[in-house]
């Protein structure tokens, strides 16, 4: 539902500096800099309009929606498991009725930039700009005063829910302040448990995430992927673990790409051709195209590719192709996710290298994140971005780090969590020279 928002003139600020003061969250995949075209907002001064690129010199009121930001009032509610992610945020809690429920939004971080990278960025600026932070995030829990609260999220969101920098990660040796696993304070008078990271890079997500995986029972060779924006993946050879995060970006969650968006209404989630040839799409919420999300850019990507319309290096034929009215494809995209894909496809291998095992050993593949919700393992195959050869060994779950944030809602499984922290290794493939060598190799079709 849109309400409207008066903004005083103030020459110093543009639009998008004050809506994010007043913590109305705008997609802002560039931080500002004007390059993604993806602020605009509705004026009734000056129309439509890019709210970084336009200053206050003059009073505006906006037309604006917070509902993809906005969690259901929580007030009353207990047992409550927080999945934080760098673009999206899911909650799983029982109500003032004790009645489950579960839920997800954006992360109002978004006017902050689309990575973690960008969110490092704002916070070294000052204080203040970590409060914002801080704020924009907890500002989407309205009336949370729980007893048990339980999250996971990578390093960068975990540091910042618990007030605490994450400047330190962004250069080397890209060492987090605390690597948590304790009860530290999020909220209110509310604390929280925050599930234990292994590196700057490799967070509470992932650790929960293995833990509800199953991998740990099972004892076989096994790879775990979160297909988000910093594509974090664990290998475990039977008795070791060793994790990396390949910075894939944020191309499979919808952000760098020219019509891209989260898993939200109205975005373009699945395309598969019909009998006829025809290329048919579902969308979120079953009306109008209005976006395309990761999964429904791998598809069509797949299917263009299977129809030479994309060649083995990326080339569109025509340089865009429509999807539906307010939805195309363009040839900037299509590098987007081959950058993506190819540091997914690179970083499964290094791993394999450095732990010396062939892929045919695996036993087991886990894939995770929002984008794993939709996603089509053969058209995973088909573009590269997962090994031909991993067969019927793939395992999707969607919100791992979700259920593994509920389990740390019991003490036992958070000694368990800390544990397992502890016995995974981290590789930096910043000092790998083969990861270079590898991304190169995948940077086609």
């Amino acid at each position: 539902m849109y309400n409207s928002y008066y903004f005083a003139k103030d020459t110093g600020k543009t639009l998008l500096d004050a809506m994010r003061e007043r913590n109305l969250s705008i997609p802002a995949p560039c931080s500002g800099k004007g390059s993604c075209g993806k602020c605009r907002v509705k004026t009734a001064e000056l129309g439509d309009v890019l709210a970084c690129q336009t200053p206050l010199k003059q009073a505006l009121t906006v037309l604006f929606d917070s509902s993809e930001t906005q969690f259901p009032s929580l007030k009353g509610c207990e047992d409550v498991a927080i999945d934080i992610g760098t673009t999206t945020i899911s909650i799983r809690y029982k109500d003032a009725e004790g009645k489950a429920q579960t839920a997800s939004r954006l992360n109002a971080q978004r006017s902050f930039g689309a990575d973690v990278i960008s969110r490092i960025r704002f916070a070294s600026q000052g204080k203040n700009e970590l409060d914002m932070l801080k704020t924009a995030l907890l500002s989407q829990f309205e009336g949370l005063d729980a007893r048990n609260i339980a999250i996971a999220g990578n390093t960068v969101m975990e540091l910042i829910a618990s007030g605490q920098s994450p400047c330190s990660i962004g250069s080397a040796p890209y060492l987090p302040v605390d690597k948590l696993g304790k009860v530290a304070n999020f909220i209110g008078n509310s604390k929280a448990y925050f599930a234990p990271c292994v590196s700057g890079f490799v967070g509470g997500d992932i650790t929960a995430g293995l833990l509800a995986s199953g991998i740990l029972e099972e004892a076989s060779p096994a790879l775990f992927i979160d297909l988000g924006t910093n594509g974090e993946m664990v290998l475990f050879d039977g008795h070791d673990f060793l994790a990396c995060s390949t910075a894939a970006g944020p191309v499979f969650e919808g952000a760098h790409i020219s019509c891209g968006s989260g898993g939200i209404e109205g975005g373009i989630s699945r395309a598969q051709i019909e009998a006829d040839g025809q290329i048919k799409y579902s969308v979120i919420g079953g009306g109008k195209a209005k976006s395309l999300c990761g999964s429904g850019l791998l598809d069509i990507i797949a299917i263009l590719l299977s129809r030479g319309k994309i060649d083995e290096n990326g080339h569109l034929d025509g340089r865009s192709f429509s999807l539906s009215e307010n939805v195309q494809l363009i040839q900037q995209d299509v590098i987007e996710f081959l950058l993506g894909k190819a540091a997914i496809a690179a970083g499964i291998r290094v791993l394999l290298k450095e732990m010396g095992m062939a892929q045919a050993a695996l036993k087991r593949i886990v894939l995770t994140g929002g984008f794993g919700l939709y996603l089509d393992k053969e058209n995973a195959k088909i573009t590269g971005l997962l090994p031909r050869d991993f067969g019927g060994k793939i395992t999707v779950i969607p919100d791992c780090a979700g259920e593994g944030a509920a389990l740390l809602l019991k003490p036992e499984n958070r000694l368990k969590c800390e544990a397992l922290a502890k016995r995974i290794s981290y590789l930096e493939l910043a000092e790998c020279g083969f990861f270079e060598e590898a991304y190169v190799d995948e940077m086609s079709f």
